[in-house]
C-alpha cells in the first residue's frame, strides 16, 4: 500500500478499473459462447437470444434509447417470436421502476405538467377496475384488465422517458418505421408468395394481414403512420423527403393489400384534418395524397376483388351491424355501468331475443365475438361513465398536441410544429379506425397518445430556455 501512496487517484484506481473491464470482457466472451453453441443447435433461438443480450446491454447504459428501439416492436406484437415483444417490454418496465429516485422522479415532471391527463387515465383504470366487482365472467374481465394497464403502462413509461428534442424526434421516426416493418415482417415471416403482397393473407384469398395477421388491424396502424410521415416531411430537407417516400411505399401496398373499408374511411378522416391543420402548406399535403393514391389504385386495378370489398359499403359486412345493436341493447339495459370489463362476447346470447330483424347471429351464438367497435364496446362494457373518462383521457392527450403546436410555432421550430400537427392528424385517423374495431387498448394507439404529451414537455423546455438564449 506504501508504494502506492504517491501516486495520482487515477492511477491508484487502474487496478480496479482493469478487473471491472475483464469483467465485462469476461461476462460478453462467456455470452458470445453460449450464442454461438445456442445457433449451433437452433439459428432463430442464438440470434433472438443475442439481440435480447445486445437490447439488455442498451437498456442498462440509456433506458430512453430502449424505449425508442422498443416502439417498432409494439407494430409487431402478434407476430410469433416467442414474446420477445412482451420480454422486451417488461425489461424495460424494470429498468423505469429501477430508475425512479424520490428526489428527481420523472413522475413529478408529468404531476406537474400533465396532472390532469394522468388523473383522468388513473380514473380510467380505476373505473375498469372496479368493473370487476359486477362482471359476470371474471376470467374475461381480468384478461381485458392486463391490457387496460398493459396500455397505461406503456404511457407513463414513454411520457417519463422521452425526453428533448432528440428524442421526441427518435420517437415520432419509430412510428414510421414500425408500420414498415408491420409489413415487411408480414412478407418474410409468414411466407410471402408473388405475385405480389399475398403473405400473412386473412378474411379473403387476395387480402394482405402483415404482422398482425389481421388485414383491418393492419391498415388500422399504417394510416397514422403514414399521415405522420407526411407532416415529418413537410419542413424536412429534400434528401429525408426521398427517404421517407422509399420507406412509405411498402406501408402504402401493405395499406392497399389489406382491403380494409374501415382504414380507407380513416384515411379520408385524415386527410379532412390534414388540410384543416395544413394551412399554407396544403399543396404538400395534397402531393402526398397523390403519393399514396397513385400506388393503391394500381394495387386494387390489378385485383378487382379486393376493389370490390373495398368500395362495397352498401353491404352489411362481416356482421358489424348485428354486433352494434346487440352491444346497444346491451348499453341500454346497462347505461351507467355496464356489464363489466370485457364481458360483452359473455352476455351478448341474452340480448338477442328482443324486437328487430337480426342477421348473422352466429357472431353472437356459435363464435361470439367483440363488437367490432370501440365506443359501443365501451359503452356496453363499462357505461356511460367507463366510455366518458376514456374519451376524456384521450382529448387531454390531443390537447397536448395542440398545445405543442402552438409553442413550437412561436419559438420557430416549424419541423416539430408540422410534427406535433401529424401527431394530431395520426391520432385521429386511428380513433375513427376504431369505429370499426374493438381495441380501446391498442398499443400503437396510446403510443400515439404519448407522443402528445412528449412533444408538449419538449415545447415547454424550449420555452423555458428563451430568456437565457436572450
Amino acid at each position: 500500500m506504501s508504494a502506492l501512496a504517491g501516486l495520482t487517484p487515477d492511477i491508484r484506481q487502474l487496478p480496479r478499473r482493469l478487473t471491472a473491464a475483464g469483467a465485462v470482457a469476461g461476462a460478453a466472451l462467456f455470452a458470445a459462447f453460449v450464442v454461438g453453441v445456442l445457433i449451433a443447435h437452433g439459428v432463430a433461438f442464438g440470434l433472438g437470444l443475442a439481440a435480447g443480450l445486445c437490447f439488455l446491454a442498451v437498456a442498462a447504459i440509456s433506458l430512453p434509447m430502449a424505449v425508442v428501439l422498443w416502439l417498432p416492436l409494439v407494430f409487431l406484437e402478434r407476430l410469433p417470436l416467442a414474446g420477445a415483444q412482451t420480454a422486451a417490454g417488461l425489461l424495460i418496465l424494470v429498468a423505469w421502476v429501477g430508475g425512479l429516485r424520490p428526489v428527481r422522479s420523472p413522475l413529478r415532471v408529468l404531476l406537474r405538467v400533465h396532472r390532469n391527463t394522468l388523473v383522468l387515465m388513473l380514473a380510467t383504470l380505476g373505473w375498469m377496475t372496479l368493473s370487476l366487482t359486477w362482471a359476470t365472467d371474471r376470467h374475461a374481465a381480468w384478461v381485458s384488465l392486463v391490457q387496460w394497464y398493459a396500455a397505461a403502462a406503456i404511457f407513463l413509461v414513454l411520457v417519463t422517458t422521452i425526453a428533448g428534442e432528440q428524442l421526441a424526434r427518435l420517437a415520432l421516426w419509430g412510428v414510421v418505421v414500425g408500420a414498415l416493418l408491420s409489413v415487411v415482417t408480414g412478407l418474410v415471416i409468414r411466407g410471402a408468395a408473388p405475385p405480389g403482397l399475398t403473405g400473412g393473407v386473412q378474411h379473403g384469398p387476395e387480402r394482405f394481414g402483415g404482422a398482425w395477421g389481421d388485414p383491418n388491424f393492419l391498415a388500422a396502424g399504417l394510416v397514422p403512420a403514414m399521415a405522420l410521415a407526411a407532416f415529418i416531411a413537410i419542413d424536412a430537407s429534400h434528401r429525408v423527403r426521398l427517404a421517407i417516400v422509399a420507406l412509405l411505399v411498402p406501408s402504402i401496398l401493405g395499406f392497399a393489400a389489406a382491403g380494409s373499408r374501415g382504414a380507407v374511411i380513416a384515411a379520408a378522416a385524415a386527410l379532412v384534418s390534414a388540410l384543416v391543420l395544413a394551412r399554407g402548406r396544403r399543396t404538400q399535403i395534397l402531393v402526398a395524397l397523390v403519393v399514396v393514391f397513385v400506388p393503391t389504385v394500381v394495387w386494387l386495378a390489378a385485383h378487382p376483388d379486393t376493389f370490390e370489398r373495398v368500395t362495397a359499403f352498401g353491404g352489411q359486412g362481416n356482421g358489424r351491424t348485428t354486433l352494434w345493436t346487440v352491444g346497444l341493447r346491451m348499453w341500454a339495459a346497462h347505461a351507467l355501468l355496464g356489464v363489466g370489463n370485457g364481458n360483452f362476447s359473455a352476455l351478448s346470447a341474452g340480448y338477442l331475443m328482443r324486437p328487430g330483424l337480426l342477421t348473422y347471429t352466429g357472431f353472437i351464438v356459435v363464435s361470439p365475438l367483440v363488437v367490432h367497435n370501440t365506443y359501443i364496446q365501451l359503452l356496453a362494457e363499462t357505461g356511460v361513465v367507463g366510455l366518458g373518462l376514456y374519451c376524456a383521457t384521450v382529448c387531454a392527450c390531443l390537447r397536448a398536441s395542440w398545445q405543442a403546436v402552438s409553442l413550437f410555432t412561436r419559438q420557430r421550430r416549424l419541423g416539430l410544429a408540422w410534427a406535433a400537427r401529424g401527431v394530431l392528424v395520426a391520432a385521429t385517423s386511428m380513433l375513427v379506425a376504431f369505429f370499426f374495431l374493438s381495441a380501446p387498448t391498442d398499443k400503437r394507439l396510446w403510443v400515439l397518445f404519448a407522443l402528445g404529451p412528449i412533444l408538449h414537455a419538449t415545447a415547454l423546455e424550449g420555452t423555458q430556455r428563451e430568456p437565457h438564449r436572450r
